[in-house]
């Protein structure tokens, strides 16, 4: 039997939004902002909600994990990189 690839992502978006119900209320907070604003810098995410950098941290460390966010690195200079980061649900 066939499964549509719709069904699937669905079932595929389904497993995530378990798994981020199930994190803290902070690294939800985290994801929903990285969800709104697109590609950020955990330095931004720390300004716009407040959190200490290490709980925006633990956070950001425990959605990569669960696969719930990608991150992207640029290189901008010698001994500086930019870190985005992009929801990827």
């Amino acid at each position: 039997m066939a499964i549509s690839s719709g069904t699937t992502n669905l079932k595929l978006d389904t497993q995530k939004i378990e798994l981020l119900e199930k994190l803290p209320p902070s690294a939800r907070r985290v994801f929903k902002i990285v969800k709104e604003k697109g590609p950020i810098t955990s330095a931004e995410i720390v300004e716009i909600c407040n959190l200490a950098p290490r709980t925006v941290r633990h956070g950001l460390k425990l959605l990569v994990r669960a696969g719930l966010i990608a991150v992207s690195y640029t290189h901008l200079r010698a001994h500086e990189t930019s870190l985005h980061l992009v929801c990827r649900l």
